[in-house]
């Protein structure tokens, strides 16, 4: 169409990454985070989790503080 410019053909979707048989209809949520390989519940993984988490609002509670008065 114009002189001199090459034609560049438009970019079509990628194909989707194919899924393997076992995980077919099974979406991962947040608990599944929790859980060990034979579908058990790991409190041990929680405990430590939950243990991460209040550190980090205890560390960010006083900066936050200083924005958000009371």
């Amino acid at each position: 169409m114009y002189p001199g410019r090459r034609y560049i053909p438009p970019s079509y979707p990628q194909p989707r990454p194919q899924q393997r048989p076992g995980q077919i209809g099974r979406k991962p949520n947040a608990f599944s985070y929790f859980k060990t390989e034979d579908g058990a519940v790991d409190f041990n993984k929680i405990n430590g989790t939950a243990k991460q988490v209040k550190q980090l609002v205890d560390q960010v509670s006083p900066f936050l503080s200083k924005f958000f008065k009371r």
